[in-house]
């Protein structure tokens, strides 16, 4: 999830449907703007990807949500 300015939201969208990685970019109402489900091989290239778009100016605030293969195949089973 990620925070960007007031009166950014629009070109932050569709500055974020355009990065490779971002697979969906929904938008969100009260503390943060926007979810993003995004794909990566490995861990260090979703910290980077999570690193560029922490580096964009109109990104006020992040909150990542890690979620692997292994954990929904744990879900999986539990259910």
């Amino acid at each position: 999830m990620i925070k960007v300015d007031a009166g950014q939201e629009k070109a932050a969208y569709a500055s974020l449907q355009k990065r490779p990685g971002i697979r969906d970019v929904y938008p969100l109402f009260g503390e943060y703007s926007f979810f993003l489900v995004m794909q990566a091989e490995k861990k260090d290239d979703l910290s980077r990807m999570l690193g560029e778009i922490k580096a964009s100016r109109s990104v006020i605030k992040t909150g990542p949500v890690l979620v692997t293969k292994e954990s929904c195949r744990s879900q999986g089973a539990a259910s």
